[in-house]
């Protein structure tokens, strides 16, 4: 079955001034591609989080909000499996045109996805 791209992209919320006139081709590509995926994946990520068993294992220790969301930072970062996770659901949601603009420059992407998802949980 083909995936149409524009069923795709219409999904996606849109972004205000998403795109400025100082933007080198990847911030361009984190603000109009990247930014509307996670912000449509929002609640996906974050109940998938949720359901991680090191994250259900912090919520039960007692902490200060401050210690809580250092811990969750770490977590997102350093726990690979989960990271994997996060980024299928955001690289899931692409066209293949966007795939191939991704794997362009694979490492800065995900790290830019990353830290993306970390201000929106910890945010």
């Amino acid at each position: 079955m083909n995936r149409p791209d524009s069923t795709i992209q219409k999904l996606r919320p849109l972004i205000p001034n998403a795109l400025s006139t100082n933007s080198n081709e990847i911030e361009a590509f984190q603000n109009t591609v990247i930014r509307p995926i996670l912000k449509l994946q929002h609640e996906i990520l974050l109940t998938h989080i949720e359901f991680d068993k090191n994250f259900v294992a912090l919520k039960n220790i007692p902490s200060t909000k401050e210690a809580f969301l250092e811990k969750v930072k770490d977590l997102l970062l350093h726990n690979i499996a989960l990271k994997n996770q996060l980024l299928g659901c955001t690289i899931g949601m692409m066209t293949v045109d966007e795939l191939k603009v991704y794997h362009i420059d694979l490492s800065e992407y995900s790290k830019r996805i990353m830290s993306m998802i970390v201000k929106r949980v910890c945010g």
